[in-house]
């Protein structure tokens, strides 16, 4: 009588930053897997690209009607809907990446289970619509800018440093929540209220000068607060940086990081079996 067989794939020992051979090796793969979120993105929508404008000038007019008439927040001499636009973009590249990373594996069952490739790109191939974003939204923040007659601080060569971080921060939690999503799906009926949370606790509708004391250690433990602390620097000179509080927002964004990616690295080989 014939025994079944059983075939065992022992993986093994990985070098430190294998991934990024992997990666490199599959490029291909995340052009077309990037390009395909950003078609399937606005496919079929009335408006296209236009809603990369609509939703972050939607949320500053509100906000300034809000925080800024209403309120009464200060703004640092900065024109409040410059100052609100400023922390939407950066805050709104989080947004869209963690939501789109963190769906990632789930929405691709279907490759996950049938072929072999890193799936680390599934999470990081995601960030393209909330880049196409981010730079659609920026241009409009530099009409406004130059609308108002304010003059570009030279620190805007800096304006890569601050995306990178922003990239850190959106992968390291799109790894972790991307892998947990595949086991547990309560994350993506919890994740959107939380990134919803985090546009208010986080400075984007005002500036976190108000914030005095001992509080602004305590907030600076939201990574996003010395994100959007970096992007507002870059732009206009009269703002400073707390180095203490960025020291504790950037020391908990590689945190995350690091969290992120070992928590994913050691999930990897179960996604097939989970999803």
């Amino acid at each position: 009588m014939r025994k079944d067989l059983e075939t065992t794939l022992v993986t093994g020992k990985r070098k430190p930053f294998w991934f990024v051979k992997e990666l490199i090796k599959y490029r291909e793969l995340i052009f077309f897997l990037t390009l395909r979120d950003i078609l399937v993105q606005y496919k079929q929508t009335f408006i296209g690209l236009a809603w990369a404008i609509f939703k972050p000038v939607t949320t500053m007019v509100i906000f300034t009607f809000v925080f800024g008439k209403i309120a009464g927040l200060p703004s640092n001499e900065i024109p409040y809907p410059i100052l609100v636009l400023s922390g939407i973009l950066p805050w709104q590249f989080f947004a869209t990446s963690l939501i789109n990373s963190s769906n990632s594996i789930v929405s691709n069952r279907e490759l996950v289970t049938k072929i072999y490739f890193p799936r680390m790109a599934l999470p990081l191939s995601s960030f393209g619509v909330a880049i196409i974003d981010f730079f659609i939204s920026f241009v409009i923040l530099v009409i406004l800018i130059v609308s108002y007659g304010l003059v570009f601080s030279w620190k805007i060569v800096f304006i890569p440093l601050a995306i990178f971080f922003c990239i850190v921060l959106s992968s390291g939690l799109g790894l972790l929540f991307s892998s947990l999503n595949a086991k547990y799906r309560d994350v993506s009926h919890a994740l959107p209220f939380f990134i919803q949370l985090s546009l208010f606790i986080s400075p984007v509708a005002y500036s976190d000068s108000i914030i005095k004391g001992n509080l602004k250690i305590y907030f600076s433990l939201n990574p996003l607060t010395g994100l959007i602390g970096i992007f507002r620097w870059c732009l206009f000179d009269n703002i400073s940086i707390e180095w203490q509080s960025l020291c504790v927002s950037l020391s908990i964004t590689l945190f995350l990081f690091i969290i992120g990616y070992f928590y994913f690295t050691f999930s990897e080989k179960y996604l097939a079996d989970v999803i």
